[in-house]
């Protein structure tokens, strides 16, 4: 799973946001929410809109 963190911010948010990055982010998360983003995790079904990105990631192109 690829996650950013902006550059300009303290360790401690940095740490703080990728903490609950790690914390909010679960099969059944994007099997709730799989409409709205291009997951890159276990249980997201790609839509017609990110077919390539989901393509990408798994080696087809």
């Amino acid at each position: 799973m690829a996650s950013f963190i902006a550059k300009n911010v303290s360790d401690a948010d940095a740490e703080a946001s990728f903490i609950a990055m790690m914390n909010g982010t679960s099969t059944e998360m994007v099997q709730a929410n799989n409409g709205a983003a291009t997951w890159l995790i276990e249980g997201y079904v790609p839509n017609k809109a990110a077919y390539n990105v989901a393509a990408k990631e798994k080696g087809f192109l």
